[in-house]
């Protein structure tokens, strides 16, 4: 359930790196926004279905 949490944040990611002119991911980050985006849609999944609660 943390990857909920975590996989929203992303966009703050972006954003701050947008306003400092970098690279948006380098190729390791890029494996964790994955992760991370993988781990929240099986979560929702797993709650709406009721595999988990809160």
């Amino acid at each position: 359930m943390s990857f909920v949490v975590y996989a929203p944040a992303t966009v703050l990611f972006v954003t701050a790196r947008r306003e400092q002119g970098r690279r948006l991911f380098s190729p390791g980050e890029l494996v964790v926004l994955t992760v991370s985006v993988t781990g929240a849609v099986l979560g929702l999944v797993a709650l709406v279905a009721g595999w988990i609660s809160l």
